[in-house]
């Protein structure tokens, strides 16, 4: 089993945000998107729409709160997020897993999703 997608749903001003946000940190790109009733916007990392935007026409979907505690992705090259994260002046968590030879960064994004990536062995120094 493997991640998917996940889908997250705001109005469209916050779906912007959180689009600019993951091409801007995680370097996905825009991508094809089939026709459907609410605009949005699917976020591809090579071939695959890992990430689904949806617009959400109820003011009620902001106000309500699921129980998705996390998001993982497993990714390389923990430096260079690092540094993409702090020239946009995003806040991260940093850990080692020392039994997995495992860094772990976590970071919000703007609509408060909690993102977990992973970096096989790599640690920083």
């Amino acid at each position: 089993m493997k991640l998917n997608h996940i889908n997250i749903r705001a109005n469209m001003e916050l779906l912007d945000a959180v689009k600019q946000f993951y091409c801007d940190a995680f370097g996905l790109k825009e991508g094809y998107r089939p026709k459907v009733t609410r605009k949005g916007y699917w976020l591809y990392s090579d071939d695959a729409a890992l990430i689904h935007l949806e617009e959400s026409r109820d003011d009620l979907q902001a106000a309500r709160r699921g129980h998705l505690d996390h998001v993982a992705f497993e990714s390389t090259n923990v430096k260079s997020l690092i540094d993409r994260l702090n020239c946009m002046n995003v806040s991260y968590r940093s850990s080692y897993i020392e039994d997995l030879h495992l860094t772990q960064l976590f970071v919000f994004d703007p609509v408060g999703n909690k993102i977990e990536i992973n970096f096989p062995s790599e640690k920083l120094e």
